[in-house]
């Protein structure tokens, strides 16, 4: 049988026709949707040394609807080749060694992260650690005895906002810590902070987000040793001594309607 014949036997006299060059081409509807619904999806890094536990998170975050482990790592090494490789929006990095290990390692990739935002898994531990972990570089921490479902809020929560994700319990403890100016009252604390600059607020939002003085500077178009004076500055200002003391004025300031948190909307450039 010639192909003409095959093809008058499958349709007939029907024609068909090559599209020109230049014709635009249709997507399907269910194509558009399948395209905003990956771009919308929270891309995971998960880190965990044991690979039965990383089965059993591969399997929990699948059954999220949004979210996708796109990369697992079992060391840090494998995880920085991830990291180059998948470009995810988060890494959950799950903790079981020594709290000096587990702080070492906190450190080291909350370093090489890049954008990802690092959430720590822990065991039972103090509130103190706790505390630790965020202080050296992680967006939050969600203890094991937790539901599941606190893991996924807490991933959700530091990928679409700039919030510290911490207990209840912890997160008090980070704001009542023992210094005079986070233990003000809502007035003394909001009176303190609106004596900061415009630029000194901007700078107190970029740290208060996980941004390291380098990156601070980058973003505002100004040196790494301007942004520690400026720092300096506000530490004075608000009679406190340590980032990790900001951090906690802020979150006490936040929890008022007292003092604006809003950093201006100027050219940061000038």
């Amino acid at each position: 049988m010639t192909c003409q014949a095959a093809m008058g036997a499958i349709g007939g006299n029907r024609h068909f026709s090559v599209p020109e060059p230049n014709t635009p081409i249709s997507f399907d509807r269910d194509n558009s949707h399948m395209l905003k619904a990956e771009q919308n999806t929270v891309r995971i890094l998960l880190m965990e040394e044991e690979a039965l536990v990383r089965a059993a998170l591969q399997a929990l975050v699948a059954s999220w609807p949004g979210f996708q482990i796109i990369a697992e790592a079992s060391t840090k090494d494998e995880a920085a080749q991830q990291l180059r490789r998948s470009e995810p929006h988060v890494i959950v990095l799950s903790l079981g060694g020594t709290e000096d290990g587990d702080l070492k390692m906190v450190r080291e990739m909350a370093a090489m992260s890049g954008g990802a935002k690092l959430l720590a898994l822990v065991g039972e531990c103090n509130q103190d650690f706790r505390l630790q972990i965020v202080r050296y570089g992680a967006r939050g921490v969600v203890l094991r005895s937790k539901p599941a479902s606190e893991l996924q809020k807490a991933i959700e929560r530091i990928h679409q906002t700039d919030e510290i994700w911490l207990d209840r319990a912890a997160l008090a403890s980070l704001i009542t810590q023992g210094k005079p100016a986070i233990l003000l009252d809502v007035n003394r604390r909001g009176e303190l902070f609106s004596r900061l600059t415009d630029r000194e607020r901007e700078i107190v939002m970029l740290v208060t987000q996980g941004l390291k003085n380098k990156d601070v500077g980058n973003r505002l178009f100004i040196s790494e040793t301007t942004v520690r004076h400026h720092l300096t500055t506000i530490f004075n200002k608000l009679n406190i001594s340590s980032r990790f003391e900001l951090i906690a004025y802020v979150h006490a300031l936040a929890g008022t309607s007292n003092g604006s948190l809003e950093s201006p909307s100027a050219d940061p450039r000038q």
